[in-house]
């Protein structure tokens, strides 16, 4: 199977999303299929095999932060020539719009890893910080943006997707409280065995 998996976070960035990917991409090839990882390109990013770096617009990577060129013509023309399987992304923003927009006009079957509760991040953003310390009306918006927003926007991303994987049995039901109905399987990450050899 040809594997397409789009991130906005990746190596040499450590984190658990990068660390994740990285050793589901291992797994999959080593059960023998290709897998292409899309990942953000800078500063300390090496060249290797099934890796394509696409241009980045702004980065803050200590907080995890990458707003890649989600329309970066090296995208396309890889799932123009590549003819994949499946489309795995791990980000329901940025890159996100992309894998939304590929899996449609490829018809390719979309999967999302839902790595992170989002609204508990909302403070890496300034503008959510400044909204946080300002009057009441506007601390009820980023309240209102953290509890409603946020959430209502994750449902609905996860809605278009063939399937939802989540790394824990709990993270599967905050989705299902929250609405979510495409289908959902819980996929832990794994772990590297050779550190314990």
């Amino acid at each position: 199977m040809k594997i397409a998996m789009l991130t906005n976070n990746y190596k040499p960035f450590i984190g658990g999303v990068p660390i994740s990917i990285e050793r589901l991409a291992e797994g999959l090839r080593n059960l023998g299929h290709q897998v292409t990882v899309f990942a953000p390109e800078g500063a300390g990013c090496k060249e290797e095999p099934g890796v394509v770096r696409y241009r980045v617009l702004y980065e803050q990577r200590d907080k995890g932060l990458v707003i890649g060129n989600f329309i970066d013509k090296r995208i396309e023309k890889e799932f123009r020539d590549g003819q994949f399987d499946v489309i795995h992304v791990h980000h329901p923003v940025v890159i996100g719009f992309t894998a939304v927009y590929l899996s449609k006009k490829y018809g390719i079957p979309l999967a999302y890893t839902y790595h992170t509760r989002y609204e508990e991040y909302l403070h890496y953003f300034k503008l959510y910080e400044r909204m946080t310390a300002g009057r009441e009306p506007v601390r009820n918006a980023a309240r209102f943006s953290r509890e409603v927003l946020v959430p209502k926007y994750l449902t609905a991303f996860a809605d278009q997707c063939d399937t939802v994987f989540v790394p824990t049995a709990s993270m599967k039901e905050c989705l299902v409280e929250q609405g979510v109905a495409a289908p959902m399987e819980v996929l832990p990450t794994g772990i590297s065995t050779a550190a314990f050899k």
